[in-house]
């Protein structure tokens, strides 16, 4: 079959849409990757009122980019540059458990931290592991700073920990009554800067509305002169005269309600006379 030239013109320009296509949505996720990427370095300078101790518990949170190997995240400099104005304190660890992060939850009580963000899951067994168990230890651990009144962020320890495990720090943080905060994705190349952001925002709501709380007003009441007569700015005498005597009144108790038995049926009348007949007219 021979292709006429217009046949050969029509394939040449099907032939070079598919291109063009693809470069338009390359334009487009570049694009959207320099915006995040602005939007999270603005985010540093959004909560410099902020204040208060930090507490970085758990372990050391870490992020994967496809097929390379796992990078450790500074999360304390993230921290100092989102939140200039608080105290940073970082006792991540490497490869810790939750039970282990509990057992050191009393010693970071003494630091007295506004709050403490909880870095866990990445050593816990995705596979084989009790989902109840992990729960029931997440859940103690929150409960142990929010008894002291310390805001709690639960956020998982990497962006690779599997949904399972993220499921189980929701659930948690849901029991618990605190702060579930998901790493943001490795596409944007600063997952945990929006976690810092996250809870640079609470934070701040937080203090916010402690700030805005006025206390009521107390008004005392004034008590009236006692003095007969009292001098005004005119030289003018007022004279204060005693108010009425407030009327007494004395209540009388109403008589008792006659005793009356439901089951006591009083006998019937009998009737006086004869009957009288009804008369029919005809």
């Amino acid at each position: 079959m021979i292709e006429t030239s217009g046949q050969k013109l029509a394939k040449g320009r099907t032939t070079m849409k598919l291109p063009v296509q693809r470069l338009v949505w390359l334009c487009l996720i570049m694009t959207g990757m320099i915006c995040s990427t602005d939007v999270l370095r603005a985010a540093p300078d959004s909560f410099p009122a902020t204040t208060g101790t930090l507490v970085l518990l758990g372990e050391k949170p870490r992020t994967q980019r496809a097929g390379k190997v796992p990078v450790t995240v500074p999360i304390e400099d993230v921290a100092s540059a989102t939140l200039p104005a608080m105290r940073i304190v970082d006792l991540t660890v490497e490869k810790e458990s939750a039970q282990a992060t509990l057992a050191r939850a009393p010693k970071v009580l003494e630091r007295k931290p506004t709050a403490v963000v909880i870095f866990t899951g990445l050593s816990e067994n995705p596979t084989g592991g009790d989902d109840e168990a992990l729960r029931s230890t997440l859940t103690a651990l929150a409960r142990t700073f929010t008894r002291a009144d310390v805001e709690v962020f639960l956020v998982p320890a990497a962006t690779f920990v599997g949904a399972d495990v993220s499921a189980n720090l929701r659930l948690a943080a849901d029991d618990a009554a605190v702060h579930y905060v998901e790493p943001g994705t490795e596409i944007g190349g600063e997952a945990y800067t929006v976690v810092m952001a996250e809870v640079g925002k609470l934070l701040s709501a937080r203090t916010a509305g402690k700030v805005g709380q006025v206390p009521p007003a107390v008004v005392l009441a004034t008590p009236a002169p006692t003095s007969s007569a009292a001098e005004t700015s005119a030289g003018a005498t007022v004279v204060a005269t005693p108010g009425p005597t407030p009327a007494t009144v004395y209540m009388v108790a109403p008589p008792p309600l006659k005793h009356f038995d439901p089951r006591e049926t009083p006998t019937a009348r009998r009737r006086m006379g004869k009957v009288k007949k009804p008369e029919f007219a005809e």
